[in-house]
C-alpha cells in the first residue's frame, strides 16, 4: 500500500480537527491538520500541472468530486436558515454555490449553528488556490523550489498584513474575529500549497529529514513571540491570542507549511517505515475503508456537533467528540454507498447505450429500433 501513510495522515488529521472543534484540550493543536490537508491536496495537484490539464477541466473534475457532499451540507444549511436563522447561514446561502463563502467571515460573528457549514470554508479556499495554480502553470514550472517557496512566503505575508491593515488592525493588534477571518482566506495557505506542490513534483526529496527541526522552530519562535509580547509588545505581532494562534495568522504559516510538508514527504523515515511495513490484511482493509471517508467526515462533522450540543448541551467535549465522530463516519459511509450505486447505474446505462450504438454501426439490422420495427 504505497498510499498507506498518507491515508493514515488523513484519518488522524480529520480526527484531530473534530476534537479541536469539540473543545477537547488534548486536541488544542488540531487546527494544524488543516495546514496538512492543504499540503496533501497540493501534492496530488502536482500531477495535474505536469500533464497539462486545462484549468476549467481540472476545476470541473474537482467540483464533481466534492459537489455531492457539499450539496448535502448546503441543503441542511438552508433548512437551518429557514427554522433557526443566523447571519452566517444567510451569507452561506448566498455565496456557497459559488464557493466564495470563505470570504464571508469578515461580515458576521458565528453562532454555534454556523458550525454546520463552518468546515466547508476549506473547500472554497482550496478551490481558489488550485485554480490559481493551474492558471499560473507555466510560471510554477519555471521557478525553482527556493524561488517558488520564497515567493509564496512573500505573497502570504504581504496579503495577510494588507487585509489586517485595511479591515481593522489598530496599533498592531487585531481582534480574534478578524484573525479567524484571515484564516479563512486563501492567502493564509499559499505557503502550504507551494510546499505541497514542491514535494509533489519531487523537488524536496530530503525535506522529511527536517521535520523535527521545523516543528521545533515553530515552538521556539512561538515562545519568543509570546515573550516579546509580554516585554516589548512593539516587536511582537501583537495579536491578542494564545500560542496556538498567536503567530498562526501571519508569520507562522511558512513554518507550519514546512513542518507539514516534512511530515508528508516521501523521504520522511516514518513514511518509509509505514509504507514498507509488512501487510496485515485486516489493518489494511480498515485503513482503506476509513481513508475513503475523511472528506465526508470532515464536511459532516459540524452538523453532528450542532446536533450533539442540542442533545447534551455545551461543555461535554468528550461526548460531543464520540457522537460527532461516530455520526460523521456513519453519514459519510452511507453517503458513499448511495453515491457509488448511483454512479454504477449511470455508468451501466452509458455503457449499454454505447454498446447498442456500436452494434448498430456494425449491423444495422440488430439495432434495437430495427428489431422493434421488424416485430411491428
Amino acid at each position: 500500500m504505497p498510499e498507506r501513510y498518507l491515508q493514515i495522515l488523513s484519518i488522524l488529521g480529520t480526527t484531530a480537527i473534530i476534537g479541536f472543534h469539540c473543545g477537547i484540550r488534548q486536541f488544542a493543536a488540531g487546527w494544524m491538520a488543516v495546514v496538512l490537508f492543504f499540503v496533501l491536496a497540493a501534492m496530488r495537484m502536482a500531477a495535474a500541472i505536469e500533464r497539462d490539464e486545462q484549468t476549467l477541466q481540472y476545476g470541473w473534475r474537482r467540483l464533481r468530486r466534492f459537489a455531492p457532499e457539499f450539496l448535502c451540507v448546503y441543503v441542511v444549511s438552508l433548512l437551518l436558515l429557514a427554522f433557526w436563522p443566523s447571519a452566517g447561514l444567510g451569507w452561506f446561502a448566498m455565496t456557497g454555490p459559488m464557493f466564495l463563502h470563505n470570504w464571508t467571515r469578515f461580515f458576521f460573528e458565528p453562532a454555534f449553528q454556523d458550525l454546520v457549514f463552518g468546515p466547508s470554508w476549506f473547500l472554497g479556499a482550496l478551490m481558489q488556490l488550485q485554480l490559481l495554480c493551474l492558471a499560473l502553470r507555466p510560471l510554477l514550472r519555471r521557478l525553482s523550489s527556493t524561488a517558488l517557496f520564497s515567493s509564496a512566503i512573500a505573497v502570504g505575508l504581504v496579503t495577510r498584513l494588507a487585509i489586517a491593515a485595511v479591515v481593522g488592525m489598530d496599533n498592531g493588534e487585531i481582534t480574534v474575529s478578524l484573525a479567524e477571518a484571515i484564516y479563512w482566506t486563501p492567502f493564509a495557505h499559499v505557503d502550504s500549497i507551494a510546499a505541497g506542490y514542491i514535494v509533489g513534483r519531487g523537488d524536496w526529496r530530503s525535506l522529511g529529514r527536517w521535520a523535527p527541526a521545523a516543528v521545533g522552530a515553530a515552538a521556539i519562535l512561538g515562545g519568543v513571540n509570546l515573550a516579546l509580547d509580554a516585554t516589548l509588545p512593539i516587536w511582537s505581532i501583537g495579536y491578542p491570542l494564545g500560542l496556538a494562534r498567536h503567530f498562526e495568522f501571519l508569520w507562522g504559516y511558512p513554518i507550519l507549511a514546512v513542518a507539514a510538508a516534512s511530515i508528508a514527504s516521501p523521504s520522511n523515515p516514518l513514511r518509509q517505515w509505514v509504507d514498507g511495513a509488512p501487510h496485515l490484511a485486516l489493518i489494511d482493509r480498515m485503513v482503506e475503508f476509513l481513508a475513503c471517508l475523511p472528506f465526508g467526515v470532515y464536511l459532516f462533522h459540524g452538523a453532528w456537533i450542532v446536533l450533539a450540543i442540542q442533545a447534551f448541551g455545551m461543555g461535554l467535549g468528550r461526548m460531543l467528540f464520540v457522537v460527532a465522530t461516530a455520526g460523521s463516519v456513519l453519514s459519510a459511509w452511507l453517503f458513499r454507498i448511495v453515491h457509488t450505486r448511483l454512479t454504477r447505474k449511470a455508468n451501466s446505462r452509458s455503457n449499454a447505450a454505447h454498446s447498442d450504438s456500436l452494434r448498430a454501426q456494425k449491423d444495422p439490422a440488430t439495432a434495437p429500433s430495427s428489431l422493434s420495427r421488424s416485430k411491428d
